[in-house]
């Protein structure tokens, strides 16, 4: 019966991480978003793990992902603002 506590334990503990994890994230799997350094190449978020994203490239959706960390990465609104303003 011990075991079957602590198996619950780990179990509720590792689900209540796995969550935070995923509310800390600023993009979401799915969503467009573009490399501050090469804001014309868009990227679709495939999955976040770690701090790090990984992306591929919209028109190349069979080449391998792209890693990136949050600080790298810009929504679609603001990459148009940039854009405009140089």
């Amino acid at each position: 019966m011990k075991s079957l506590s602590r198996l619950h334990f780990f179990y509720k503990a590792s689900n209540t991480v796995k969550g935070i994890m995923e509310s800390e994230t600023k993009y979401k799997a799915g969503e467009i978003v573009f490399e501050r350094i090469h804001p014309a190449q868009r990227l679709v978020i495939n999955y976040y793990r770690d701090r790090i994203y990984y992306c591929k490239v919209q028109d190349h959706l069979h080449r391998k992902d792209l890693v990136f960390f949050e600080k790298d990465l810009m929504l679609a609104k603001v990459a148009v603002a940039n854009y405009n303003k140089g």
